[in-house]
Order: C-alpha cells, then sequence, then structure tokens
C-alpha cells in the first residue's frame, strides 16, 4: 500500500539527507516523499531536487512561505497515495514506524494512527535504547467518536503529534484540509485533530516510541507556548454555540486560560496576565492562585510562574515513569 509522506520544509537543508537515510531503512518501502519548500531561501530546494534525481518516490513542490499548514495542504493534494503520513523536517521515525502502522490500521479499521514519540536533541542518541522513557506517550489502543475528541482537548496523554500520525487523505480533504490562516500557525494541528473529532472519527494508538521528536531552541520558549494555548482557545471558542459540545469547550478553554496567565507571568508580561485571569469563570483554589499571581510584582511573578510550570512537568513525567525535567520547560 503506498503511503505519501508529507514535510513542509522551511530552511530545511541541514535534515534533509538525515531525513532520506531515515525513510530507506522503513521496513515499508512503499512510500514517496513530498518534500514542499515553504519558501526556503537556504539549500533546501537544491538537496530535495538532487533527492529526487537519486530516488524518483522522492517529488519536490515549491510555495511562496506561507506556513506549514498551507504546505501541507498543497503536499496532501499532490499525493497519490490513500494515506497520508505527515513528517516535520527535522523529525525522524523508527525503521518500522510505517509498517506497524499499517498492521494497526488492518487489524483495527482506523481513520487515524499515531504513535507515541521519544524526544531526542542530538542525533547520536537514536535509536533509543529498549526500555528508554518516552518523552510523548499517547493512548494506546482504539479511541473513537466522543472518546477521541475528548483525548485531543485533554491531551492526557498527549494523543496525536503530527509526526507520528498516519491519516485517511479522503478524511483531510472531506474537512478541508488545515487552518491556513495566520492565526493558527501554531496549532494547525490541533486544529485539524479537533475538527476531525467533531466528525466522530476512529484513532488507534500504538504506544511505542516509533517517533522521534526533535526539540529544538525555541521550541519549548513562553511566547511559542503562549500563541499556541491562545489559539487552542479561539479553536475551542468557535463550538461554544453545538450544545453538545459547549461543556467540553469551555472546560477546555478554562483550563488553557490557566495556562495563559502562568506562561505570560514567566514571560513577565503581567498585564496580559491579568487580562486572561479576568476571564476565567470557575471559582475555585486554583483560580484564587492564578488571580494572586497577577497580582505580584513582575519579578515575583515571573519567577513563581516559573516554579509553577517546572513542578507541573515534574508531576506530569512522573506519573509517566519518565525523568523530570532540570529546567522549566514549558
Amino acid at each position: 500500500m503506498l503511503v505519501s509522506i508529507v514535510t513542509p520544509a522551511y530552511q530545511a537543508a541541514s535534515f534533509l539527507e538525515a531525513q532520506f537515510a531515515n525513510l530507506l531503512q522503513q521496513t515499508h518501502q512503499d512510500w514517496e516523499w513530498l518534500i514542499v519548500s515553504d519558501g526556503s531561501t537556504d539549500e533546501t530546494e537544491a538537496i530535495a531536487k538532487s533527492l529526487s534525481e537519486r530516488d524518483p518516490r522522492v517529488r519536490l513542490f515549491s510555495q511562496e512561505n506561507g506556513g506549514q499548514g498551507k504546505a501541507r495542504n498543497l503536499g496532501v493534494a499532490k499525493a497519490k497515495g490513500d494515506w497520508i503520513a505527515f513528517l516535520d523536517s527535522d523529525d525522524l521515525w523508527a525503521p518500522e514506524k510505517l509498517a506497524k502502522q499499517l498492521v494497526a490500521q488492518e487489524e483495527h479499521q482506523a481513520d487515524i494512527i499515531y504513535t507515541s514519540m521519544f524526544v531526542f536533541t542530538d542525533p547520536a542518541s537514536l535509536p533509543p535504547p529498549p526500555g528508554a522513557s518516552c518523552g510523548r506517550p499517547t493512548q494506546a489502543g482504539v479511541t473513537e467518536n466522543r472518546a477521541f475528541l475528548k483525548a485531543v482537548l485533554q491531551l492526557k496523554p498527549v494523543l496525536v503529534r503530527l509526526s507520528s500520525s498516519m491519516v485517511r487523505k479522503s478524511l483531510i480533504e472531506s474537512v478541508g484540509g488545515f487552518d491556513e490562516s495566520a492565526e493558527m500557525r501554531a496549532s494547525e494541528d490541533f486544529e485539524l485533530w479537533t475538527r476531525l473529532g467533531v466528525l466522530n472519527v476512529r484513532g488507534f494508538g500504538i504506544d511505542e516510541p516509533l517517533t522521534y521528536y526533535r526539540e529544538t531552541e525555541g521550541s519549548s520558549s513562553d511566547e511559542n507556548r503562549i500563541r499556541c494555548l491562545e489559539a487552542v482557545v479561539e479553536i475551542c471558542g468557535r463550538f461554544l454555540s453545538e450544545p453538545d459540545l459547549k461543556e467540553l469547550m469551555e472546560g477546555k478553554i478554562e483550563k488553557t486560560l490557566g495556562k495563559l496567565v502562568v506562561h505570560s507571568c514567566a514571560a513577565g508580561d503581567v498585564v496580559k496576565a491579568r487580562l486572561f485571569a479576568e476571564r476565567l469563570q470557575v471559582s475555585n483554589a486554583n483560580s484564587l492562585f492564578l488571580k494572586t499571581m497577577t497580582s505580584l510584582p513582575k519579578g515575583l511573578a515571573s519567577r513563581l510562574a516559573r516554579r509553577t510550570i517546572t513542578g507541573f512537568h515534574r508531576r506530569k513525567s512522573l506519573k509517566h515513569g519518565l525523568t523530570p525535567p532540570k529546567t522549566t520547560a514549558c
């Protein structure tokens, strides 16, 4: 079965050769790789063109810089396969990733198949040793109907990361693909999974670290996190008028506003944090703590927020059997 691998590439010249070598190691070799240059000005297109000359399964497409959502939509439109596997330009896969997803799809008739992810910064750490902590776990087994949507909204554990996913092409096309607006550039994946979840799709999670997620400097910054969280609030707000989704979306918005208060304080923007705190609807100890945080001097609020973030990630890591972070990753 042909799998179309779609990679949005912006200034990705330093990663493409390694990705190509990685794809050649896949035990399932019936694939095509669609590289979409998103207005790259480095050697991305030259290297992709060279790879296409070496292997006809590699195809290069180019567009003016319009964001990863637009690049992925172009790749999906050009894909020849019935299944789309998304692969960000700096991520990698375990050799058996595609093969195991195809087996799971056949056995469980899933529309979306996704895996856990191993987080790395140094490629020398790959492949992860047996039993290594999985930095981005997923929910194993079948998740369908409203359960898929609830899992996407709750992210307990993290459900679907783009580079781990394989999705029916027809399903992506049925909802119009990724939102290409500038406001969604930080969260176009969450936006797509939410719309698909409303359709009652059937997902299947493989709780094995078959996807290797590269964590880069800046990917966990407060500013980036704030952009993502603001997009989540906007996305969930779109469904508040639907009675069967209202309570679910309100709960997600409330939790996200709380995170926005903390990350805004951590970034030193107490004024913005106060605006988010004012939107909190639930009155409890947590909301009182958040509102109190915004009343503190900027420096003290920032330090308290960073301690809060560190504590959250330590609890989350321990819950999933991972090594607690030594820094205040966001």
